[in-house]
């Protein structure tokens, strides 16, 4: 399985219910297993909380706010590029996982998800190492052909 947008994240974009730039965003840490199908299907965080990792070695229940983010039109003026910086921290005190995903989710608009990262696999990550979401030097994700004058 691939990384996912969830289907209420272009929805709240386009009802401007979510401001990708202004609003809150956390990346929240999360093992488990999913389909893709149940992802895109996944409204809110509250929906999957059970699933995330306990507040230990450095990472906090509810995730790492978002910072640095941008929405630009690409260079080709075909898509709209939603970008963010990466995020994560140093793990202190023992290993942290098993992570299999972690969901960006809207704090200020009801908990909504924005992106499922999927790791492809258990992650594990030892004391005194990186947790680190790397996100494309591309951007985060594109959103639809603009359309052309």
């Amino acid at each position: 399985m691939a990384n996912v947008i969830p289907r209420i994240f272009p929805l709240d974009e386009a009802s401007k219910l979510s401001d990708f730039v202004n609003d809150n965003m956390k990346v929240a840490l999360l093992s488990g297993t999913f389909n893709e199908c149940n992802l895109r299907e996944i409204v809110s965080f509250d929906q999957i909380s059970d699933n995330e990792i306990p507040t230990l070695y450095g990472y906090t229940q509810g995730g790492f706010l978002v910072g640095g983010k941008t929405v630009t039109k690409s260079v080709d003026d075909t898509f709209i590029v939603y970008d963010m910086n990466d995020v994560g921290m140093t793990v202190a005190g023992g290993t942290l996982g098993p992570v299999r995903y972690a969901v960006m989710y809207n704090e200020t608009n009801s908990d909504h998800l924005v992106y499922v990262f999927d790791f492809g696999e258990d992650k594990t990550v030892n004391d005194g190492a990186q947790f680190k979401i790397k996100i494309d030097d591309n951007g985060l994700m594109k959103a639809g052909q603009l359309l052309q004058s």
